[in-house]
């Protein structure tokens, strides 16, 4: 997300987030799926750019005994999680906080926590700022802990551009028809993927796949893995400590 959202633009992310974004409940699915405790577990854990707060309820759903520190640096954004978050009373607290402050994780709650999650934040940081973000979020974690989070991919090659291209914007047209019965959300929004591969906007730094499992590789996780990915969007983090970690030889692997 940018450092600055006007009240039209976050207005327009919500509207349309459901229709761009494929997948985007499974993503949150798949995200509970990969945190490290039992359901029944107590613990901390931190979204960054939580947006209208999904993906924070969807991880606080499935973990009742979880506690929820949720931060975004637009206000339009936190406003509209603290409406969604009400029901969860004290298990999610809100902060707005920029993603670009070198001490914007321990700015969020002190001390260590078990989980960092992000849905489509940290394609806002370059290369260097992804970096020290990962080797923080690695140092916040207790262990066990993980660090998993969705995220804009960029392609590594033209043939990569084409292909996310095209079956993005097929993924538009079937969201489209799903979530509003007709083609016209498909019609306002198709051209947005070509937008992004062709003509990023300044606030959009996206890494490639391959660079961003190596800067959590060097930051220290363990388990570094890609566990979804779709037209551009992935699912993808590591882990800190053995727990639930079972990385499978070269002669393991199906």
């Amino acid at each position: 997300m940018p450092q600055e959202w006007d009240s039209t633009a976050a207005k327009n992310f919500v509207t349309m987030a459901d229709i761009v974004i494929p997948d985007r409940r499974l993503q949150f699915e798949i995200i509970a799926d990969l945190v490290p405790f039992e359901p029944d577990e107590e613990f901390v854990f931190i979204d960054i750019g939580c947006g209208e707060g999904l993906l924070t309820k969807a991880v606080l759903d499935r973990f009742p005994n979880a506690i929820a520190h949720a931060s975004d640096a637009a206000a339009e954004m936190t406003t509209k999680a603290a409406t969604l978050l009400a029901p969860y009373a004290d298990r999610a607290k809100l902060s707005q906080r920029n993603i670009h402050d070198s001490d914007y994780l321990s700015s969020i709650v002190t001390g260590q926590v078990g989980f960092i999650t992000s849905s489509l934040a940290v394609h806002h940081c370059d290369d260097a700022e992804k970096k020290a973000l990962y080797k923080s979020a690695f140092d916040k974690l207790s262990s066990p802990g993980a660090f998993i989070i969705i995220d804009a991919i960029r392609p590594a090659s033209k043939r990569s551009v084409e292909l996310n291209k095209k079956y993005w914007r097929r993924s538009i047209r079937q969201q489209s028809i799903e979530l509003t019965g007709n083609e016209e959300q498909y019609h306002q929004y198709k051209q947005i993927p070509a937008t992004f591969y062709d003509t990023p906007a300044q606030e959009d730094k996206p890494a490639t796949l391959l660079d961003n499992l190596r800067f959590l590789i060097e930051a220290g996780f363990q388990g570094v893995d890609c566990f979804w990915h779709k037209c551009g969007f992935a699912i993808f983090g590591g882990y800190k400590g053995s727990r639930h970690i079972a990385v499978l030889k070269e002669e393991q692997r199906p």
